[in-house]
């Protein structure tokens, strides 16, 4: 089954195509769409990027917000329990939305938004993320068997759109209601240890090909393999710079786990007991974790987050185990089907 990533809007809004008509939902962004083969994703245990539709015009200023999951999901409570301020800065009006109903894991988690706008003029909107992702790369290379996850273990990277999104307002037909994406002029993109302040950059660069209009704009993406962790929770914060100077910052925290990206370590507890067994067709941890089978040539199979994973559906053949918790745990282990 095909996921399709159409962003959030159903009839209005960010699936208006650019210059108006009926709303766009399928297919979806191509790069941003995934499959799904039947495995249990857990949907809401990160902490979630917020989407800011602004509608500025004849003066006016709105802000719509919409917290959503490394998968697209929608967290539809936070929209309700955000905390919102806004003060005037000289020419320009800057507005902080603190999010804290957040859970990952055990930990409590926290999204801090500020935009930074002009309060008149031709160009009042700040740009804005639409979606963003960690994507766990396969050990063989190449772009299959891409797992969407914010634990990382080996090689993954960052990806995210975002785009200067500014609305075109129709008094009397809705279809003739968009949004048109304008460059970003500039994407500043840092990590640190969670709940740490020494933030270092990530180089992010853009992917032409994978810009994609209605609702999601341009395409970001930056490697973590200049991430040296051997198992840590890690912050990150995204700014967004446009033409007129105005800003989007967020900062989410905790936002990835990251283990031997480049130490060269790898998975060093190998099979510890108690930590990953197999028997009678079913992979077990002792606490939740990544679960990840991959062949012997490294594509992965099949995977989950959580204490159990079945292997009764995969082929007969050698397979490769990889689990790691949240603590950075982790082990491997080898099977025979």
């Amino acid at each position: 089954m095909r996921v399709v990533d159409y962003g959030y809007d159903i009839l209005d809004g960010f699936v208006i195509p650019v210059g108006g008509g009926a709303a766009t939902v399928y297919p979806g962004h191509p790069a941003l769409s995934w499959k799904d083969n039947g495995e249990n994703y857990t949907y809401g245990n990160n902490c979630p990027i917020v989407s800011v539709k602004s509608k500025d015009y004849d003066g006016k200023s709105t802000k719509l917000l919409t917290y959503l999951g490394r998968y697209g999901e929608i967290y539809e409570t936070d929209g309700t329990t955000v905390v919102k301020s806004q003060e005037t800065n000289g020419d320009f009006i800057d507005y902080t939305f603190i999010q804290e109903n957040i859970k990952v894991d055990d930990m409590n988690g926290k999204n801090i938004t500020t935009l930074h706008h002009k309060s008149s003029g031709g160009d009042m909107t700040a740009p804005s993320i639409q979606m963003l992702r960690f994507v766990q790369l396969p050990e063989s290379g190449g772009n299959d068997n891409r797992l969407i996850s914010d634990r990382i273990t080996g090689n993954g990277e960052l990806e995210f759109v975002a785009g200067d999104m500014q609305y075109h307002h129709d008094k009397t037909n809705a279809s003739m209601r968009y949004y048109e994406c304008k460059p970003v002029s500039k994407v500043e993109v840092a990590y640190a240890k969670h709940g740490t302040d020494t933030w270092n950059e990530l180089q992010a660069i853009e992917v032409p090909e994978y810009y994609f209009m209605p609702g999601f704009g341009h395409f970001y993406k930056a490697s973590l393999s200049t991430v040296a962790s051997d198992g840590e929770w890690f912050d990150l914060k995204i700014k967004l710079t446009d033409a007129s100077g105005n800003t989007q910052t967020q900062t989410l925290m905790p936002a990835v786990f990251i283990k031997s990206c480049n130490t060269g370590i790898g998975f060093t507890r190998v099979n510890r007991e108690g930590t990953i067994c197999y028997k009678n067709g079913i992979i077990r941890t002792e606490h939740p974790a990544q679960i990840i089978i991959c062949t012997i040539d490294g594509k992965i199979a099949k995977h989950t987050y959580g204490t159990s994973l079945e292997t009764n559906a995969l082929a007969k053949g050698v397979y490769v185990i990889k689990a790691i918790t949240a603590n950075g745990e982790s082990a491997t282990l080898k099977i025979v089907l």
